[in-house]
This record gives C-alpha cells, sequence and structure tokens, in this order.
C-alpha cells in the first residue's frame, strides 16, 4: 500500500495543479487530502476534467444497463 504521507509530500512538491484528491471505494472514503492552501469545502474550475467525468458516469450506466450505448 502507497504511504500516504508521501503520497502528500509527493504531490506537494511536483503538482502545483492539485488542490484536492478525494478516493472513494465501494462507497467509503479511503483518502481525503488537500494541497496548496485549499480546503475541503473551497471551489474551484475544473475545467476540461468535467468531460472526464461524464464518460467515466456514461461508461457506468452502460454497464450496469442504464442506457445501450453512447448513442443514447
Amino acid at each position: 500500500m502507497i504511504n500516504l504521507s508521501e503520497f502528500h509530500n509527493y504531490v506537494a512538491c511536483n503538482q502545483s495543479n492539485i488542490c484536492q484528491m478525494t478516493i472513494i471505494q465501494n462507497g467509503k472514503v479511503i483518502f481525503n487530502d488537500t494541497w496548496n492552501g485549499y480546503k475541503v469545502d473551497d471551489t474551484v474550475h475544473t475545467m476540461s476534467v468535467t468531460k472526464s467525468i461524464v464518460y467515466l458516469l456514461v461508461g457506468i450506466a452502460i454497464e450496469q444497463g442504464l442506457i445501450g450505448s453512447v448513442d443514447d
């Protein structure tokens, strides 16, 4: 398993554009951290990450049979 303290320090030193990360597995938050002076409830401009989230949700909907394809 990754050392979360080392991961936090790596992001702080090498990824100045990351302000927060939350990882949820099986419905439980397994990791939540912030960087660069941000707080958990701060809002940020997400730019093109929105497209990735939409594509992820479409894939889940197809997998669960909620829609038949990306053309639905």
